[in-house]
Formats: C-alpha cells, structure tokens, sequence
C-alpha cells in the first residue's frame, strides 16, 4: 500500500505522520513554547469554527474547481478536505481548525486552469458542441464509441450539468473538430438511425455546427447564428453514390416506398436510379405498399 506523502518541518508530521526528524521535531518544539507561552497570557485559542472555510471551499467547487486543485494550491491533504466537507452529523466531519488552516483554507482563489483531467469545468461549449452534432445526425450511441465516453456521461452533458470533467470536454472537443461537417451516412452509420437523431435534435431546438461559424461555442453569453454555408463537406461522387446505394438498400429492407426513400435521401427517385446505373448495381426490389418495383 502506497503512503501519502507529507512535508517534514511540520508539526502535522510529528503528531500525525509519527515523524522523528529533527525538523519535524523543532517544528512541534516551536508549537509547544508558542502553546505555552499564549495560554500564559491568555490569549491562546487552539481552534476555531471550520464552517467559514467549509463555505468557501464549497463555492470554490461550485464553481468548477476540484478537490484535488484545491489540495495541490494549498498544500492541504485531500482527506483533509474531505473530512471539512463531510455531511452534517457524519463522525468523521471537522467542526474546528486551528486558525491558521482556516486562513490557509480562505486565502485559496478560484482558478480555472483544469489542472487534472478529474477537474470540473464549465459545461457550455461540451452541451452545444453534442446538440450540434446530434442536430446534423450523429447517434448519440456512435458519439459514445468514437469518444471513448460513455453514453449516459454524454447524455448528461449535453443536457443536465452545469459542469463536467476535464477529460469528457477535451474528448469532445476532440471528436467535435472532426465530425462537425460529417455525414453520419458517410461513416457507415444507418440512415434512419441518421434521421432520428437529428428529428430529435430539431424538437430540442438545437443548433447544428454550421450556426456557431462566427460565434464563440464556448461563451455562455453568446447564441448561434443563422445557418452558413453546407451542412456537410462536399463528399466525392463516388463517395455521394456509394451512400445512396448503400441507404437505398436499408431502406428498401424496411419496406419503404420509392417515394418515401427519394424523401429520405432528399433527390429524385430518377437520381436513386441513376446512382445504381452508373454504379453498375441493380436497384433493389421495392416491396413498400403502393411501390412499384424498379
């Protein structure tokens, strides 16, 4: 089992640690005559209420700054803080500190450097950056593969939390960059899978990538735009045909018509046709009701 570390010339090392070296043991010497001398004069006050450095701790933290930031500012033990902001009435939880840890505590400023990937940070940029992608059709099942997130962390993020983990907005961000003018069908991806995701998306009212070309994705004061340009990149012909064939044929197993598979591909059936001839690939049988086979 690992041993935390601690800094020698302390008297937390000498009562606590159960440390013997010759600094750790002048440092609790020079604690015992200060002790010593103040309890002469009356003036010696050992402890003191915790709670106004438990409250500042805490809206430290709310506002997106982890435990661990705080220990490492302060220089404070983690299970030290831990213990500051146990529930009230728990047996472990610290009521009174010495006053000088309570000026330790207060002094500690917000920082909104990360810090470790545990770090909680504004959530803004990671929901629109989700929303958007899912308003241009990217499952949010997909989304969770490609991340290495999970789906329910995902989901949460995109609509629930105020902050989230260091690690989820970077993987994010990451995976934002590269999808944001993709076509989910390009990627494999089922086109209705496709078209469900963004049909949720636009009930939500979310915004896709192409609204947040001038404007900060980030700012909480700020709203998207109107949409500017594609939605997509230009895909290759080969590509575009390749999509077509491979989404007619879903859609065909699912017994949909021709025309409601010209609708979900968003061409003329006369163009679906097209795709396969130039293609060299038959078009397959359409079994929908009111179809008739090509």
């Amino acid at each position: 089992m690992k041993t935390a570390t601690f800094k020698h010339g302390t008297v937390t090392g000498y009562k606590y640690r159960g440390c013997k070296c010759l600094a750790c043991c002048d440092a609790y010497a020079a604690y015992q005559r200060t002790r010593y001398r103040k309890r002469a004069y009356g003036t010696w006050q050992p402890l003191v209420d915790a709670t106004p450095a438990r409250e500042h701790l805490e809206a430290l933290h709310a506002q997106g700054m982890s435990w661990e930031q705080m220990a490492r500012v302060s220089g404070v033990l983690v299970e030290e803080l831990r213990r500051l902001r146990m529930p009230l009435g728990s047996k472990p939880r610290t009521e009174r500190i010495r006053p000088e840890r309570a000026e330790l505590l207060l002094s500690i400023r917000f920082d909104p450097s990360p810090g470790t990937p545990k770090a909680l940070v504004p959530s803004v940029g990671t929901a629109r950056r989700l929303q958007a992608l899912r308003a241009i059709g990217w499952p949010l099942s997909v989304l969770a593969d490609r991340s290495g997130v999970a789906r329910h962390t995902l989901a949460m993020a995109s609509t629930r939390q105020q902050t989230v983990q260091e690690s989820t907005r970077a993987a994010v961000a990451e995976l934002y960059d590269d999808l944001c003018d993709q076509d989910p069908r390009r990627h494999d991806v089922p086109a209705e899978s496709v078209r469900r995701a963004a049909a949720w998306a636009e009930r939500q009212d979310w915004a896709a990538p192409n609204c947040w070309l001038n404007t900060n994705i980030d700012d909480p004061g700020t709203q998207p735009g109107p949409p500017e340009g594609r939605r997509y990149s230009a895909p290759s012909a080969g590509d575009r045909r390749q999509a077509i064939i491979e989404d007619t044929a879903e859609l065909a197993r699912n017994g949909c018509t021709r025309q409601v598979i010209a609708t979900r591909l968003g061409i003329q059936w006369e163009a679906v046709q097209r795709a396969h001839q130039r293609a060299g690939v038959p078009v397959p049988a359409i079994l929908g009701v009111g179809s008739v086979a090509a």
